[in-house]
């Protein structure tokens, strides 16, 4: 949608626009209800991947997962209360983010790997969070390869993860964003990368009763956002209450040609991911 983080979080997550947060509902909300034990763990220090008290009438309708796991990077060690943002500690640091001899997404691994062994025959949902892009160089991203490689492999090892019952989603909320060599030569990957968030699905055997595989393949190229996530999350536990054209299941075919930078009255057009968008007329 574009690239800072709240605009993206609030529809994935909340099904609402940003800059109108009255409303919306956590998807936690919607799969406690169905049943589902719920977990996360981010490697950095809040609840939520933005600072959701930076506006005195910004209310987030958030809903605590059962299991958590953030407070742990608020140690001094690895994030610095009074300097939030500096380059050295915290979610803007080009330094590696250790924590005890280890790098702090580890941690997250970690966790997550103990919650779907405490719960592997239960309905459960997940969601681990690594900050680590969240510099300039783009440097410290690449050392998370290699774990979460190996943490895919697990899944497969342990029999944890089981194509007919369970689904990943690699999600982010914006491309590089981040000032440094990249925005300093203006390098068009850079513009174009932006707000083209990264989107991969790894989903069960097909059940054509619920999910329509060709649906998904028509929607491969297609303009989609973050609301698109949450109504397929919401689809998937059976809890769709909303649709319209600009906001609705990937199990449902995309009509392409209405959907445009011009379609969200919560996108600045300044920041569309559509090199072209600037010619396109409604």
């Amino acid at each position: 949608m574009a690239p800072w983080t709240c605009i993206n979080i609030d529809p994935m997550f909340y099904g609402r626009n940003y800059y109108n947060s009255n409303g919306g509902k956590s998807i936690i909300t919607q799969l406690k209800k169905k049943g589902f034990i719920t977990a996360q763990s981010i490697n950095m220090c809040t609840k939520e991947f933005y600072d959701i008290d930076i506006e005195e009438d910004y209310t987030l309708p958030y809903e605590n997962y059962d299991h958590e796991n953030y407070g742990l990077f608020c140690d001094p060690n690895t994030f610095e209360p009074k300097n939030y943002f500096g380059p050295f500690k915290g979610p803007y640091s080009f330094k590696k983010r250790c924590l005890y001899g280890k790098d702090s997404f580890e941690y997250v691994f970690e966790y997550g790997k103990k919650f779907l062994e405490s719960y592997k025959n239960q309905k459960k949902f997940i969601r681990l969070g690594f900050i680590d892009a969240h510099e300039g160089s783009m440097e410290l991203i690449k050392y998370i390869d290699n774990s979460l490689f190996n943490f895919l492999i697990y899944f497969l090892d342990n029999d944890i993860f089981n194509f007919k019952k369970n689904a990943i989603f690699i999600i982010s909320d914006h491309g590089n964003n981040m000032l440094g060599i990249y925005n300093a030569f203006g390098f068009e990957d850079f513009m174009i990368e932006k707000t083209l968030g990264v989107l991969f699905l790894i989903l069960p055997n097909f059940n054509q009763d619920l999910f329509n595989e060709s649906n998904l393949v028509f929607n491969e190229q297609k303009f989609i956002t973050p609301y698109d996530i949450y109504y397929t999350l919401n689809d998937m536990i059976n809890e769709l209450n909303f649709l319209n054209l600009y906001k609705h299941s990937l199990f449902i075919q995309i009509n392409g040609l209405v959907r445009n930078c011009y379609s969200y009255s919560d996108l600045r057009k300044k920041t569309c991911s559509c090199t072209n968008f600037t010619k396109i007329k409604l």
